[in-house]
């Protein structure tokens, strides 16, 4: 009798870092121990001057024994966009997933490809914020909305071909690629699809999440870039930081 065995698609998941010796554990772990094994790891290391890549280095076997695809680079970049980029490139996947060297995925948040995948270009779940170990708040991420924030990349499967025709992240923005990305993908009729589960963990005591004002400023412009805002509001929120700022200082 003839058996019908689903074949599971390649899952690139990608990790930029940079002296991430502190944090780099948890987010790898939580792709060697995945429920789902048929996933590719791609490290893009901005040439850390710290036992990173030692560890990177450590897990090798571990990913070995699992039969993950495990690579990693260890390079300058010219920032986290330029290697999100690099990985994008590096990536033979069907999907992609990005995930910062603080974050971390859920142990079956792989899973969602099989389970909800077809006829979908991005998939996308919630995300715990996570902040010196205790959940702020969840990212309640909604597509329909996203004129008005964006939706968490650490959540988000996008399919690789999304890429290979609308290209890869500007590096015109320190922290707002991902949402100008997330734009074009929806200008361009890209299907997305929310799954009701949290499936990803954001720290945010990184990069992004410890700078609000240059996020906010840069989301702001993506906005005006975008014709979501004018140039009249996009004015007013820098008057906003600018004053915010100011008021820091004096007090």
């Amino acid at each position: 009798m003839e058996q019908n065995i689903k074949i599971q698609p390649l899952i690139s998941i990608i990790t930029v870092c940079f002296n991430s010796e502190r944090t780099i554990r948890q987010t790898i772990e939580s792709v060697l121990n995945q429920t789902y094994t048929n996933i590719e790891y791609i490290l893009v290391d901005g040439k850390s001057t710290d036992s990173t890549v030692t560890i990177i280095e450590e897990y090798a076997p571990l990913f070995a024994e699992r039969g993950i695809q495990y690579r990693w680079v260890s390079e300058p970049d010219d920032g986290i966009y330029d290697a999100i980029n690099k990985g994008i490139k590096l990536s033979s996947g069907d999907w992609v997933n990005v995930q910062g060297s603080d974050d971390w995925l859920e142990l079956n948040a792989c899973d969602v490809v099989n389970l909800y995948g077809a006829n979908i270009d991005v998939l996308y779940g919630f995300t715990r914020m996570i902040m010196n170990g205790i959940c702020l708040r969840i990212g309640q991420n909604m597509h329909d909305n996203l004129e008005q924030e964006t939706i968490n990349h650490q959540s988000i499967f996008m399919k690789k071909y999304i890429h290979n025709e609308i290209g890869v992240y500007s590096l015109d923005y320190l922290l707002a690629s991902d949402y100008e990305f997330l734009l074009r993908a929806k200008n361009a009729g890209y299907i997305f699809k929310n799954i009701e589960v949290i499936n990803s963990n954001y720290s945010l005591c990184g990069y992004s999440g410890s700078n609000y004002d240059l996020s906010t400023e840069e989301n702001a412009r993506v906005k005006f870039n975008h014709g979501i805002i004018t140039r009249k509001e996009l004015f007013v929120i820098r008057l906003k930081l600018k004053l915010r700022k100011l008021l820091k200082i004096m007090y």
